[in-house]
């Protein structure tokens, strides 16, 4: 059997140097991304922050729609371990789905840019073919709903939702109650007004009041699982 050649050191360095050149660039556009809104952005600015020339973003991505998928993709894999620990602290799949479903409500909260992000992202991709959601086939957020199907293949096999359930139509139904869930209280807060100081809650309390989670939206949202 014959092996493959062990790669030149120099084709090793090239390698590595092509590997940090994406990353400042990916973390140059994410700073620029979180910092103002998707037209603002420029290829141009987003090289010269982190030290590169225009010519070298488009050595790596095809055009400013691919750099922001690319952002977008790393922040929805972060999105997905944060899941995945939330789940993971839980034995039951019903109790892990749960648990996911308050960490993604929660997670959006502290993390208004990527609400924003998601946003920008709809429209850039609203031509997509009719009778599709939102995040069906793209892989901007396969690794979302990976996360999110495995906990749903688990409860259809312990009983917890129905066995004809389909776990990636149902994760793509999870994920539209998540955003609605998540813009509506962006809306009710913007629209609100600063509310008085109240005495100090207990942290399970506070938690619950400050992403606007509570127990009815989380059960609305299992009791459509399935549905």
């Amino acid at each position: 059997m014959s092996r493959s050649p062990t790669p030149s050191p120099s084709r090793i360095r090239r390698a590595r140097v092509r590997e940090q050149t994406q990353t400042a660039l990916l973390e140059s556009a994410a700073r620029a991304f979180r910092v103002g809104p998707y037209d603002s952005v420029s290829m141009e600015a987003v090289a010269a922050a982190a030290g590169y020339s225009k010519r070298s973003v488009y050595l790596y991505f095809a055009d400013k729609q691919a750099l922001f998928e690319a952002v977008l993709r790393a922040e929805l894999a972060q999105w997905s371990d944060s899941m995945d620990r939330a789940g993971g602290t839980q034995e039951e799949p019903l109790e892990q789905l749960r648990a996911i479903l308050i960490e993604s409500l929660e997670y959006l909260d502290r993390r208004p840019a990527l609400l924003r992000h998601l946003l920008e992202y709809g429209a850039l991709v609203a031509g997509r073919p009719e009778g599709t959601t939102p995040i069906e086939g793209d892989p901007v957020f396969e690794d979302w709903i990976r996360t999110v199907t495995r906990c749903l293949d688990r409860a259809v096999l312990d009983g917890s939702i129905p066995i004809e359930a389909d776990p990636q139509r149902e994760a793509a139904w999870i994920w539209q109650q998540i955003l609605g869930v998540s813009f509506g209280r962006v809306i009710r807060t913007n629209r609100s007004s600063p509310a008085p100081a109240q005495p100090k809650a207990s942290s399970a309390s506070a938690a619950s009041e400050r992403t606007g989670i509570n127990a009815e939206t989380i059960r609305r949202i299992l009791q459509g699982v399935g549905t």
